[in-house]
């Protein structure tokens, strides 16, 4: 709470200490996720087939994040894509899945990023039970 407090003081640094916090609640959420799922974040990851509480609460901290609009800058693009991936990721219901890869799809501006959501809307569809798509 204290290091939450000194972060939100206003400042020259402000932008640069905000955004070290948002990628901060980002990976606590990624613990998380991981721990929900009971595997490690290496890849290929799967996303649950059940529900579990930490997704639950991995999915609302993902949730408050991403109901912040995004800050300008690259840096900024790349963390709200990584969250809407793992979005994706923490939520039991392929549906839901497909809309936050879709979402992640939109922000694709290279190769490697559009490589890295397509794999995670082919993961969602085969949880869906769509591999012919």
């Amino acid at each position: 709470a204290e290091a939450r407090r000194l972060l939100a003081r206003p400042g020259p640094r402000r932008p640069e200490a905000a955004y070290r916090t948002r990628r901060t609640d980002y990976r606590v959420a990624l613990a998380y996720l991981t721990r929900g799922v009971g595997l490690p974040y290496l890849q290929p990851f799967a996303g649950p087939a059940a529900d579990h509480p930490d997704l639950a609460h991995a999915r609302a901290l993902l949730d408050r994040l991403l109901a912040v609009p995004a800050a300008p800058g690259d840096r900024e693009e790349v963390l709200r894509f990584d969250q809407w991936l793992s979005r994706a990721l923490a939520d039991p219901d392929p549906r839901q899945a497909l809309e936050f890869t879709g979402r992640a799809l939109d922000l694709t501006d290279h190769p490697y990023a559009g490589a890295q959501a397509h794999s995670s809307h082919a993961e969602a569809l085969l949880r869906a039970g769509r591999a012919e798509e």
